[in-house]
């Protein structure tokens, strides 16, 4: 069930931040719930990919960087808030910050849907090794 949040809440906030980039959607109420989603995501993909990509073979380099590219996406977009000033942290362009913020946004949703299938795949597989193990008679 978290998995689906998860899913549904990143493809959510994908589609916001397009229409933030876009200028369709604008205004602190929406950018705030854009935070609130990616924080959301940071805290889903914690617990939903954790224990998986901590624990299980198949979860490999991506599982493990579709664990915590989230954060990254999020350290980036406090960077451009109200929240952090950027003056104080670094000296770069802000339209830099926001195409890498971009970049790495798109990016943590591919990487969780691959991470996702490949949980799935993983329990499917260990299901079928199950049922096929043969009962042993009394």
């Amino acid at each position: 069930m978290l998995a689906i949040a998860l899913r549904i809440l990143t493809v959510a906030t994908f589609f916001l931040g397009l229409g933030l980039f876009t200028g369709t959607v604008g205004g602190e109420l929406w950018r705030g719930l854009h935070l609130l989603f990616g924080v959301g995501i940071v805290i889903l993909a914690i617990l939903v990919l954790g224990p998986w990509a901590r624990g299980a073979a198949t979860a490999g380099v991506m599982g493990r960087i579709a664990w915590w590219s989230p954060l990254v996406a999020i350290a980036l977009g406090l960077l451009m808030s109200r929240f952090v000033p950027m003056s104080t942290l670094v000296d770069f362009d802000p339209g830099l910050i926001r195409t890498i913020h971009i970049v790495v946004g798109i990016a943590v949703v591919g990487l969780i849907e691959i991470a996702l299938g490949q949980m799935r795949r993983a329990a499917n597989a260990a299901e079928q090794r199950q049922d096929d193990t043969p009962d042993t008679p009394a």
